[in-house]
């Protein structure tokens, strides 16, 4: 045997050790490559609310779970106040693209701002923002309007039926007191005490007034007025106007 070939030795042993080593390397790292590409990819993404009027308000809370495979899927809720809800689960099975729809429900008492957040904890930990809602419960009047009918008839005969309709917001009041304007002058007050009209976010009043009018074709203006009866809450409708016409 040579020298050369003796000092070639070391060399093509070395060659091969390496050769050997890149070979498991590139096997490990295709293995985590293909493990990589299997492995269901879960996202969240917020959905909506839905919230009724009046208080206590129960408000519902929606979010959406996606995964392009099949996975074993845990979740909760997390609220403002700390709160979790229990642990659920969801099983999406074969291949291809799943989605699930999630909801919870919240029920508040009181004016105020709040949050829930879904949480995903397997098979990894992802969460949507957090989803915020807002509750008012303080009554309040929205709006309405007034009606009123025309009339035709003897100067000694002459009326009108008023109606109208107020708007609600919150909690409803212990009663509400009403009345009309026509022309000025207040008529036909009452009072709303009834707790499933309060409670409906509407209160329709009507009234059968008569009176005296001046002889020939007269306009009249009408507006509706309502009050809480504690004091705290007033509102007028825009004027409307009705004809009489006397003869």
């Amino acid at each position: 045997m040579t020298v050369s070939n003796l000092a070639t030795r070391p060399i093509r042993a070395a060659v091969v050790v390496l050769a050997v080593a890149l070979s498991l390397v590139a096997l490990v790292l295709s293995a985590g490559a293909a493990g990589a590409t299997t492995r269901p990819a879960v996202t969240v993404r917020a959905g909506g609310i839905s919230q009724p009027f009046g208080c206590p308000q129960t408000t519902t809370l929606s979010a959406r779970i996606l995964s392009n495979g099949p996975a074993f899927v845990r979740y909760h809720w997390l609220r403002s106040d700390g709160a979790v809800t229990r642990q659920q689960t969801l099983r999406f099975r074969g291949p291809g693209r799943h989605v699930f729809d999630v909801h919870t429900e919240w029920q508040v008492s009181d004016t105020s701002t709040r949050w829930e957040q879904l949480v995903v904890t397997s098979p990894d930990r992802v969460s949507t923002h957090r989803i915020y809602f807002s509750t008012e419960c303080a009554t309040q009047i929205l709006g309405g309007w007034a009606t009123a009918t025309d009339s035709s008839a003897l100067c000694d005969d002459v009326y009108t039926d008023l109606g109208g309709v107020v708007f609600l917001w919150g909690t409803p009041p212990s009663s509400v007191r009403y009345y009309w304007t026509v022309d000025g002058t207040a008529v036909g007050a009452g009072i709303e005490t009834d707790p499933t009209t309060l409670a409906s976010g509407g209160v329709r009043p009507t009234f059968h007034y008569a009176f005296i009018a001046a002889r020939g074709t007269t306009d009249h203006t009408v507006a509706l007025h309502a009050e809480s009866t504690d004091g705290s809450l007033s509102w007028a409708s825009p004027t409307t106007y009705f004809t009489t016409t006397c003869v």
